[in-house]
């Protein structure tokens, strides 16, 4: 899970490891359960690279999330103003929710697209102004 969250081959993970692609081949399909060393210096390149482990639970099985930068974050956020997305935003706003508290969430485009998309749509913009105004922040 945590090579395909990064998009890396079997030679990138034996590379930054310093182990043989055969080991991590071994270690993937459960035929070599690996020493503490091993796991530790693969633990180590995922957690090195933004991988953090989420141990299991009652509920569910452990897994990992990657910790995405500013920058890949922006990339995965929308761009283009797309009315469903404005109207989303609408109806979180009229919750009371701040601004920047919806731009913070990585399905929704950041701030700065938000605001760039307040200053070319005016209906969004009258919209966005409107919730700020019931808040006191317009």
């Amino acid at each position: 899970m945590a090579r395909a969250a990064l998009n890396i081959t079997v030679r990138d993970l034996a590379e930054a490891t310093g182990l043989s692609a055969m080991t991590i081949t071994r270690f993937e399909n459960g035929k070599n359960k690996g020493s503490p060393d091993t796991l530790q210096t693969i633990a180590a390149a995922f957690q090195g690279r933004g991988i953090v482990f989420i141990p299991a639970d009652d509920d569910l099985g452990p897994g990992v999330r990657l910790i995405l930068e500013d920058g890949e974050k922006e990339a995965m956020q929308p761009q283009t103003y797309d009315q469903k997305t404005a109207e989303i935003i609408c109806d979180i706003l009229s919750d009371g929710t701040p601004l920047s508290s919806v731009a913070q969430d990585s399905t929704m485009p950041s701030l700065s697209t938000i605001n760039r998309w307040r200053r070319e749509n005016k209906w969004f913009r009258e919209e966005v102004m409107k919730w700020m105004r019931l808040r006191g922040r317009g």
